[in-house]
């Protein structure tokens, strides 16, 4: 009986496993294909439809000039850009690359997509102190 406990046990966290290195997989080609450089007109918005989360960047195209509204479907990481930004930021990503620049005024931000430990200015989200963080 503790044999079959055990082989269930195992074949859930190895499964876990296997379904955790397919989203990551999925989530790195989904960020590499995005390619933009808006002006954002407001704070991104956290949506859900389909069931699929994804975060609604709305602005102006710098390229085009033409108003824009990009879903970005990797929601885990826009969790942590969402809380750098506020309207009137730049963001700039682009194609083939794992970096997002967050242009504000006075600061730029640059986060690096990595499976699991995304990067703020080169540090660990976990690590990184952001300036509105309270102590």
């Amino acid at each position: 009986m503790n044999r079959i406990y055990l082989s269930l046990l195992v074949s859930i966290l190895l499964s876990s496993c296997f379904l955790e290195k397919e989203n990551c997989d999925k989530m790195t080609k989904i960020t590499s294909e995005e390619d933009y450089n808006l002006l954002l007109c407001k704070k991104p918005e956290n949506l859900a439809g389909d069931g699929t989360w994804y975060y609604n960047l709305v602005g102006k195209n710098l390229n085009t000039q033409k108003d824009t509204l990009i879903k970005a479907y990797n929601y885990r990481w826009y969790d942590i850009i969402e809380s750098f930004c506020e309207k009137g930021d730049t963001l700039v990503k682009k194609k083939d690359s794992p970096v997002v620049e967050i242009r504000k005024k006075d600061t730029i931000y640059t986060m690096e997509w990595q499976c699991g430990n995304p990067l703020i200015n080169g540090v660990s989200f976990r690590d990184f102190k952001h300036p509105y963080q309270k102590i």
